[in-house]
Order: structure tokens, then sequence, then C-alpha cells
């Protein structure tokens, strides 16, 4: 799979190089920058769905073991990116 993917990125590379159109690579620069764009927006939504999540739960009030639970987790999700 791997190999699959370098000579497919090989191809493409050499592709790209040897490319005189300007709308083409226009178009390139345009889908890499969609799919920067819709990367972000994915990981910005992933945590605002987050934040509302404690701050809801934070408004009806948590029970001290549920708040505990909370932190627990919080701290497993930090860690768990900065090991990425």
């Amino acid at each position: 799979m791997k190999n699959s993917l370098f000579e497919a990125r090989k191809n493409l590379i050499g592709w790209i190089e040897s490319l005189d159109d300007a709308e083409v690579l226009q178009k390139l620069i345009d889908i890499k920058n969609s799919a920067s764009l819709e990367k972000c927006a994915t990981n910005i939504n992933s945590e605002k769905v987050e934040e509302q999540d404690f701050d809801q739960q934070f408004a009806a009030g948590m029970t001290p073991d549920e708040l505990l639970e909370n932190i627990a987790s919080h701290i497993e999700s930090i860690d768990s990116e900065e090991n990425i």
C-alpha cells in the first residue's frame, strides 16, 4: 500500500514539474487549499462540540463524580493529542 502511494505521488510530482498550464496549476492549488480548509473546519467544529457539551453539563449541574470523570477524559484527550 505504501509503495503504491509512493509511486502515485512520484508520478504526480513528475507530471506537475513538467506542467506549463497555469490554469491547471491553479486548479491543483485550489484543490489543495480546499482540502486544508475542510480539515481545519472539521477540527474546529469538533472542538466546539466538546466545548458546548461541557458548558451544557456545567450549566445543568454536575455531580462531583461526573466532574472528575470529565477532567480525567479531558486530560486523556490532551495526552493523546500530544502523542500524534
